[in-house]
């Protein structure tokens, strides 16, 4: 008798733009933190890290999940792992993110159970060149897919047994910054035979009907071959056709994974991305064919079980790429990101300027209490209803410093902010940033340090703006409890919003006048 698929308590809320979840018909964003790779895969281990995590204040955990300690033989799973990271994270108030460690964990299939790993002849890899086999099992090989999407889905059952009713677990991811290393496509034979096919109609179709509203960088590929409808992968996409190749089919693989597992208990899913270097970085020194920015458009098509493509966010142009992945249907999520000081500006960035679904540095296990992100992150939680039911609007907005003597500019209302940072970029310091929400017509919220905001009208006829008043304070449970009223010197005598080195929420009253 098959099972009627269990409707979790964990809903995911597209807004445009961005997203959030909740949890029980209550909005959750993602104040969160991912796990060293081997934290979770002892749960001794794990404990008294998650007692730590809570005094950081996150309230979600990342948490790998590996296919070679679920089904150690075949056919046979072991879940106490898994049944022990749930308990001990309800315990906790804590939700989880599990990354499911499947066929591909870095472009790599080192997370693969023995008995799939040894046998390279029914699990056959990936070619670097004509019978050179690399260290990922092939998105080709059928029977690793079959055997993934079965481990997956025993994985997303026992999910549902234990914690539909809860909701501790609220996401999962499907595999681990997927792609191809070392070269720009498989070359096993299986892979060369799928290269000789002609690109798939949906493909093109889908190209032709949202040209519009393509990634700028890939429509241009299509353009540069003449945008064609039919013909090779070459044809079609000329020096470009080997990642185009390889995102359809590894976007087709996961897909496989994904759906088997939501056909069991519907959580959102999430794909991650190891993102290319830079200028001069080609498919193959990245993974070729993983979900990078440029080819968000080729995965969105191919793997439709797949609620979001989020970036693992190492390099320093932090703002760029928030706004390659908070395109089109895509909500911007960051599974991964610096655990660095600058963490803590990073996430009100996201959540300000892209209304992200959260934030998770990694290696968080390495932080503590003292870490400014933890501030951050305490803040932000007693903020959630304000910002949650901000989100699709235009009353949120975020800046964040990337050099010294950095401006920006921000319409919200009836007026124009000036934000400039304040103090030079130093390692261990965090940048300049904030959060800044619109209350009502002419009353703010700011969260940030290391700003100075200015403001004048965006009316011609009413040439000033000023202060009525600025109080410091803090938030609970949504609600402003005022501090100090600033004034004089510390306003610039009604004309600024002073964000000094600590983290402050400052709550302003603005009028204009000619």
């Amino acid at each position: 008798m098959t099972k009627l698929k269990t409707i979790p308590s964990v809903a995911l809320h597209r807004t445009a733009p961005g997203a959030y979840l909740t949890v029980h018909g209550q909005p959750l964003l993602l104040l969160g933190g991912e796990l060293h790779n081997s934290s979770a895969s002892s749960l001794e281990y794990l404990e008294p890290i998650l007692d730590r995590l809570v005094a950081l204040h996150l309230n979600t955990v990342l948490a790998p999940l590996s296919w070679e300690l679920i089904e150690p033989e075949e056919g046979c799973y072991d879940f106490a792992l898994l049944d022990g990271m749930i308990a001990a994270a309800r315990a906790r108030g804590l939700r989880l993110v599990l990354l499911w460690f499947g066929t591909l964990k870095n472009a790599a299939s080192s997370y693969t159970p023995a008995w799939v790993k040894t046998d390279v002849v029914r699990f056959f890899r990936a070619q670097t060149a004509p019978g050179v086999s690399g260290m990922a099992i092939s998105v080709f090989c059928e029977e690793a897919c079959r055997c993934d999407a079965r481990a997956f889905t025993a994985v997303m059952q026992r999910i549902r047994d234990l914690d539909a009713a809860d909701g501790t677990v609220v996401m999962v991811q499907v595999e681990n910054e997927s792609g191809m290393l070392r070269a720009p496509r498989d070359l096993h034979p299986a892979a060369e035979a799928a290269f000789r096919q002609p690109v798939p109609e949906a493909l093109t179709a889908h190209l032709a009907a949202h040209r519009a509203a393509l990634v700028e960088e890939f429509a241009a590929i299509w353009v540069r071959e003449g945008c064609r409808l039919t013909g090779s992968w070459t044809e079609v996409f000329g020096t470009d056709a080997d990642e185009v190749f390889m995102s359809w089919h590894m976007a087709r693989y996961l897909q496989h994974i994904a759906a088997a597992g939501r056909a069991v208990y519907d959580l959102p899913l999430f794909a991650n991305a190891w993102l290319c270097g830079g200028p001069g970085y080609v498919p193959g020194q990245y993974p070729s064919g993983g979900p990078i920015a440029k080819m968000l458009d080729v995965w969105q098509l191919a793997a439709p079980a797949i609620d979001l493509l989020a970036p693992d966010i190492y390099q320093p142009d932090f703002r760029a790429h928030c706004a390659a992945y908070a395109h089109g249907p895509n909500p911007l999520y960051i599974p991964e990101a610096l655990n660095t000081p600058v963490a803590a500006a990073n996430v009100l960035y996201a959540i300000g300027r892209h209304q992200a679904l959260g934030f998770s540095p990694f290696a968080i296990d390495d932080l503590t209490p003292e870490h400014p992100l933890a501030a951050t992150y305490q803040l932000l939680t007693e903020m959630m209803p304000l910002l949650t039911a901000a989100y699709g609007t235009d009353r949120l907005t975020g800046f964040l410093q990337q050099a010294d003597d950095e401006e920006w500019t921000a319409e919200m209302g009836e007026y124009r902010f000036l934000a400039r940072a304040c103090v030079p970029l130093i390692p261990e310091r965090v940048p300049g940033a904030a959060l800044l929400l619109q209350l009502d017509a002419d009353e703010f919220l700011v969260v940030g340090r290391n700003l100075t905001i200015t403001f004048v009208p965006r009316t011609p006829a009413l040439r000033t703006a000023e202060l009525v008043w600025l109080d410091t304070g803090t938030l609970r449970d949504g609600t402003w409890v005022p501090g100090r009223r600033l004034n004089g010197d510390e306003t610039w005598a009604g004309s600024a919003v002073l964000l000094r080195d600590e983290l402050q929420a400052q709550r302003f009253r603005l009028h204009r006048f000619a």
